[in-house]
């Protein structure tokens, strides 16, 4: 099954949310290739820090990885 929307304003539908959410993917399509890679790893990069409080707020309240 595809995601792929069917016109470009069902697609800037799906890519508002994340452009709010990370600006600097706003022109991600003009960008050059060494610009891209720097604002897809930002964007990585902060990701990775939420999982990291998400993951210290888990543990913290005994919510971390289940043994057994």
């Amino acid at each position: 099954m595809s995601v792929t929307p069917a016109n470009p304003d069902d697609e800037r539908s799906l890519r508002d949310p994340l452009i709010e959410r990370f600006p600097q993917l706003a022109d991600i399509g003009g960008m050059d290739d060494d610009r891209r890679i720097d604002a897809l790893r930002g964007v990585l990069d902060d990701l990775q820090h939420e999982l990291d409080a998400i993951g210290r707020s888990d543990a913290s309240h005994g919510r971390g990885a289940h043994h057994g």
